[in-house]
């Protein structure tokens, strides 16, 4: 059975980056196919997060709601 793996590591650090939406490098693998995007993750305003740029192969809807979802539980402070 094949699965799509998730990972993202933030770009720029938070204390340069202070105020801003963090700009995560995020990649996915596997069954959907690869994926390499660059989002804006704005926590304080999440509909205002935007991709700055993704890959040529999926774009950025094939990314499921859950990873933007599990992004946000893991970069943004509650």
């Amino acid at each position: 059975m094949y699965e799509q793996y998730w990972t993202a590591q933030e770009l720029t650090a938070q204390d340069t980056y202070a105020g801003q939406p963090r700009r995560l490098y995020v990649e996915g693998q596997g069954k959907l196919g690869a994926f390499h995007g660059v989002l804006n993750l704005d926590c304080d305003t999440p509909r205002f997060s935007t991709w700055l740029a993704q890959s040529e192969y999926l774009s950025s809807d094939a990314v499921p709601v859950e990873v933007i979802n599990g992004l946000r539980a893991t970069w943004c402070d509650d």
